[in-house]
């Protein structure tokens, strides 16, 4: 059930000839076979097969036993995938310097207060103490994380001592617009507060990401987050073997002609084998119009994105998953044990519903920390 196939990948050889590509969504596996191999799995003919494939096929759960459900034992894999860790995106802020256009989330000058964090701490040391957990992976988000870096820098040492207490590994990520992330706050989070992973939005080269992703007054920001990047990334301890720092592009109609001068930009500096870049549609998670009148169809990012892809192969970038893995979880608000915690110690099942002041907000909140979690919808 679980298997997809492009159309013919070499129309003008002989029909005799023609093939196709075959993907296993179950492995994340791909194969060229014959245009007859695909008219006789898609008819159920196995005894039409050619022969020396059945073996490949069955390692790739291409045919799998006719008694099996493919659905009951995907759900059963996905449940046990999804165990032994602990996940939280935990916001230190409800601040950002920035103005975005595309942005639903409505700032205020608010950190997070004492009382909270004492029941996000509560609230982390209760889940470990039950014995379920082997690690623990914390996202710091929220508006701008960086504008409340001393908070951020206290709970993390304080996560960590936790995590050290009830012998569970600790790894975090940090998802930052990058305006403060100078070379010696990456190396505090990098060392410090092991966080090894950035995600840092750039919209295209610099007249189109300042015409996006501006300050609240309309100044530039494109400079300032480059400088940064490039400075980082060229330090002697910055970690390019695992390319610590990710490029994250939002693509709409208004950006998507000055996506490739950015490519060609961070090429220039060498940045090939130093980060990756992560190309995303803009979305429309929370009503917000943007999408609506500015925002691409599937069909319309999907042939830009193969042009971006392809581009940025032929500029040296490697890109992670450019044929999609296994996925044991759409996202992190079916995980049982992944959750969003804001300043306000509200619970969340996915980061884009906090501060939005929208009535999906109030729906989706899951609890707050001053309670007991027996009070948290778990629906």
């Amino acid at each position: 059930k679980y298997l997809v196939f492009t159309d013919i990948i070499n129309p003008d050889e002989n029909s005799s000839e023609h093939k196709r590509l075959l993907y296993s969504t179950r492995n994340g596996s791909s194969l060229s076979v014959s245009n007859d191999m695909y008219h006789n799995l898609t008819a159920d003919r196995q005894d039409l097969i050619e022969p020396g494939y059945t073996q490949q096929l069955i390692d790739m759960q291409v045919l799998v036993p006719a008694e099996e459900d493919e659905f009951e034992l995907i759900i059963n894999q996905n449940n046990a995938n999804n165990i032994n860790t602990l996940g939280l995106v935990l916001h230190t802020t409800a601040n950002c310097q920035f103005g975005c256009s595309y942005c639903g989330q409505q700032h205020t000058k608010k950190n997070i207060d004492e009382t909270v964090v004492n029941r996000v701490l509560a609230y982390v040391e209760k889940k470990l103490q039950t014995g379920d957990f082997l690690h623990m992976f914390i996202v710091w988000h929220g508006s701008e994380p960086l504008m409340s870096f001393d908070d951020l820098r206290k709970m993390s040492k304080q996560l960590i001592e936790i995590a050290n207490r009830y012998k569970v590994s600790y790894h975090a990520k940090i998802i930052t617009n990058g305006l403060s992330l100078k070379p010696t706050v990456f190396e505090e989070l990098y060392f410090d507060m092991h966080v090894t992973n950035y995600q840092i939005t750039i919209d295209g080269s610099k007249e189109f990401h300042d015409n996006r992703r501006m300050l609240k007054d309309g100044g530039p920001t494109f400079d300032i987050i480059m400088n940064n990047i490039i400075t980082i990334a060229n330090q002697p301890w910055y970690p390019a073997n695992h390319k610590a720092i990710a490029i994250r592009v939002n693509i709409d109609k208004t950006n998507s002609g000055g996506i490739f001068g950015l490519i060609d930009l961070l090429e220039s500096h060498g940045l090939q084998k130093k980060i990756s870049i992560d190309y995303r549609p803009v979305e429309n998670y929370v009503d917000n119009k943007f999408k609506d009148s500015h925002g691409l169809t599937k069909e319309q990012y999907a042939e830009f994105e193969i042009e971006l892809l392809l581009y940025s192969l032929e500029k040296g970038f490697s890109i992670p998953d450019i044929v999609p893995e296994r996925q044991y979880d759409a996202c992190m608000a079916v995980v049982k044990d992944f959750v969003v915690l804001d300043i306000y110690g509200n619970v969340f099942p996915c980061y884009n519903f906090p501060y939005t002041n929208h009535k999906l907000e109030s729906a989706n909140k899951i609890g707050n920390l001053a309670f007991d979690e027996s009070t948290f919808n778990q629906d």
